[in-house]
């Protein structure tokens, strides 16, 4: 709050008709309409080639941890795939 202002009102009506329109969602396959044009925007955009999908969290430490789980899957999968192909060289 401190970049927009500590109590700024029209901040605080902006979220309380966002928070009234959407609430909260539970099911990760109900998505509302703005989360899904946001999610078609980053993945034509920043994540063009590279990003598939987009993953919502509550707040930055879960994001974090989904970020760090998601490398370590994709590491981890790449290094098996390298190994196996090493393995399988080695073995000719």
């Amino acid at each position: 709050t401190q970049g927009v202002g500590h109590g700024n009102v029209n901040l605080t009506k902006a979220i309380a008709k966002t928070l009234g329109r959407y609430g909260h969602v539970i099911h990760p396959k109900i998505v509302h309409g703005p989360a899904v044009r946001l999610a078609e925007a980053l993945n034509k955009g920043p994540g063009k080639g590279w990003a598939g999908k987009v993953f919502y969290t509550e707040n930055g430490s879960a994001g974090m941890e989904v970020a760090l789980k998601m490398a370590f899957r994709k590491f981890t999968k790449n290094s098996s795939d390298a190994l196996l192909t090493l393995k399988d060289a080695s073995i000719e």
